[in-house]
């Protein structure tokens, strides 16, 4: 009898031992299969001797098991930071602690914020947040892997896949084109703009040119009273001019030709200078360089340049904004204005941009607030946020241009796409009829790098918008 109790009482110790020797384990991966640019993946890893034995794990982002072109993320779960492995596959970046920063390499943007562990009994939980580039698209493995305090591993494991999308590439146009508008900015009481308008079909498809000076603020469907609108028809080599009205046009149907000596065309907005006019058509484009002249005294001090095109078919391009121009001694139009933005310049992959803007009508009376980073208005691949003044929330548009990543409330963040994410700092100050926010932006160098210009534009409850104003530039290095 007493040989078999200390028996049964060695078996109940022996089942209270650690499993030593047993190595951890990799669990699942969730989602374990999906489509996007931006995923955050919680990932499952244990260990029979408690989740705590749990030294370090791995989460790795390749079509095979290797470090090098590849998105590999090493987790301490003692020290609770990250790292992400280079492209070369022989060193890692600089830690990051879990809720904050955020690290590149050409495959992907990993951060800090949004990741971190947790346990529950023999399981540790952890979570990695990532944004890809369109130049890593393609269907991947999602692997994992862990250490424990003896240093046993678990043997890499697939424990799942997601696919990265990449550029689509639309059909090529078929109808006309509004490709360029120069300058994009300046200041004064006169310019000389250069249009460029295309056309597949080759010059002899190009019809009405249109260059647009638009007093600012003015309505999405804008109102052509008070502009300097400017049409030009390929076909008569005739130039005509809005009237004070915005109703008809100066000028005669064919309007008056495009040569040496003819007077030039003028309303209260402005005044074009038809005999300095000068028309190019060369393979697919139709090029108008027109010398403008603007009067202080019947047009706003900003105004967004715009151009248009109907080709001989009837095909209508939309009125796109190139830029912003700015008439010293203009007057103020009442509705929403961009004040400023600051810095006006700098350089890193890391800066807080301060907005200053405002409305005649109050601050209330703004409903939407947009900031964009790209090398021009309607350049592609912008970084471009979005603030909602109404309910004080913040979104970030995704890198297809389709849909908000968000809103979220303000700082609140973090918001990310494969060109930039918006951290939780951003804060709203609101005075009289100013508004003013800051915002933290952090740029990925491998997708978004070189010089950016910085653009605003705001909208209002009437319909109202102040169209985009360029503010500064920015160099992501």
């Amino acid at each position: 009898m007493t040989c078999r109790l200390a028996l049964r009482v060695l078996a109940v110790l022996a089942s209270a031992l650690p499993f030593y020797g047993q190595a951890p384990a990799t669990g699942t991966v969730s989602p374990a299969s999906g489509t996007g640019s931006t995923q955050t993946f919680t990932v499952t890893y244990s260990d029979v001797n408690g989740a705590a034995d749990i030294v370090t794990t791995y989460f790795m982002v390749n079509t095979v098991i290797s470090g090098a072109n590849s998105c590999l993320v090493e987790y301490n779960r003692v020290a609770n930071r990250f790292r992400l492995r280079n492209d070369a596959d022989t060193e890692y970046s600089a830690f990051l602690p879990a809720g904050g920063g955020s690290t590149s390499n050409s495959h992907c943007t990993f951060f800090g914020a949004g990741s971190g562990s947790s346990i529950s009994g023999n399981t540790l939980t952890v979570t990695y947040a990532f944004v890809f580039p369109e130049s890593n698209s393609g269907t991947k493995n999602t692997y994992g892997l862990a250490i424990d305090t003896a240093n046993l591993n678990s043997g890499w494991s697939q424990l799942g896949t997601w696919t990265i999308p990449g550029i689509t590439t639309p059909p090529p146009p078929s109808g006309p084109q509004v490709i360029s508008l120069t300058p994009s900015g300046g200041t004064g009481t006169s310019g000389t703009f250069t249009a460029v308008f295309r056309h597949p079909g080759g010059p002899t498809e190009h019809y009405l040119g249109y260059t647009l000076f638009l007093p600012l603020p003015n309505i999405i469907q804008f109102i052509a009273q008070g502009t300097c609108l400017i049409e030009y028809n390929r076909i008569s080599n005739g130039m005509r001019l809005i009237d004070n009205a915005g109703t008809g046009w100066i000028g005669p149907l064919i309007g008056v030709p495009v040569a040496p000596g003819t007077a030039p065309l003028s309303n209260n907005t402005c005044t074009v200078n038809v005999s300095g006019t000068t028309v190019s058509l060369v393979g697919t484009d139709m090029t108008l360089t027109i010398p403008v002249t603007f009067n202080p005294a019947g047009i706003t001090a900003q105004i967004g340049t715009f151009i248009q095109e109907q080709d001989v078919h009837g095909q209508w391009t939309d009125f796109r904004q190139f830029g912003s121009w700015f008439v010293p001694g203009g007057f103020t139009k009442p509705g929403p204005y961009v004040t400023n933005a600051t810095p006006t310049s700098g350089a890193g992959t890391s800066m807080t941009l301060n907005v200053n803007v405002g409305h005649t009508g109050g601050a209330s009376t703004l409903t939407e607030i947009h900031i964009q980073f790209g090398t021009g208005i309607v350049a592609p691949a912008p970084c471009h946020a979005v603030y909602f003044p109404f309910n004080n929330t913040v979104a970030l548009i995704n890198d297809a241009g389709t849909a908000l990543v968000g809103p979220i409330p303000a700082g609140s963040g973090p918001l990310n796409t494969g060109r930039c994410s918006l951290g939780a700092g951003v804060t709203r100050t609101t005075a009289g009829n100013n508004i003013s926010l800051s915002l933290p932006f952090t740029f990925s160098a491998a997708n978004f790098g070189g010089t950016k210009n910085v653009y605003v534009d705001l909208f209002d409850l009437n319909g109202a918008v102040s169209h985009w104003v360029q503010t500064g530039t920015w160099t992501v290095q």
